[in-house]
């Protein structure tokens, strides 16, 4: 009975750290400049990727772990998304969101000044290009680069996370496709 309860106390704290860590980036990435913002989601994204992927993939970390490291072939935010696509795990809208996301990651990566959310026609056009919200039905109409940017990054790594096995699953649930091939 003492197992019992332990466990269930484990799990609301591991609930609640949760719930906390997605608070903190709510909290940060709105406080932050827009490169913080593109920068912070586009890793939190990429934690998210590698963990549905480690979530279906052999429980051997000795085989595992390589892939993700610097130079492994799955070490990259792009690798990540193309092997989530190709093995069903995201919808081809996701998958063509995430790499809008890379770009505009990429994009604040890279440049030394002068990129916003606000001012920059090619993060404009790809904040424009982004779909989960039309796939939801979500009405966006006159909203902020920014805020389309941070809605879709926040509502894929939700759906990416909902999708992810429990690490602490002792049987390994079959993995399951999203969509089917038309």
């Amino acid at each position: 009975m003492g197992t019992r309860r332990s466990d269930k106390v484990a799990e609301q704290l591991e609930s609640i750290e949760r719930a906390h860590d997605w608070f903190g980036l709510t909290k940060e990435s709105w406080a932050d400049s827009d490169r913080g913002c593109a920068l912070m989601l586009g890793a939190f994204l990429d934690a998210h990727l590698e963990k549905l992927l480690r979530s279906v993939f052999v429980q051997r970390k000795s085989i595992v772990d390589p892939l993700f490291q610097y130079q492994g072939p799955l070490s990259t935010f792009s690798a990540k998304i193309r092997v989530a696509y190709c093995l069903r795990l995201i919808h081809e809208h996701e998958y063509r969101d995430l790499g809008r996301i890379l770009k505009i990651r990429n994009r604040f990566a890279h440049e030394l000044h002068g990129v916003s959310f606000a001012k920059d026609p090619e993060i404009a056009k790809l904040c424009e290009g982004l779909e989960s919200r039309k796939t939801r039905g979500l009405d966006t109409e006159g909203i902020s680069n920014r805020w389309l940017f941070w809605l879709t990054a926040y509502t894929l790594a939700s759906d990416i996370d909902n999708r992810t096995l429990d690490d602490e699953t002792e049987e390994r649930i079959p993995a399951k496709t999203v969509f089917n091939e038309p």
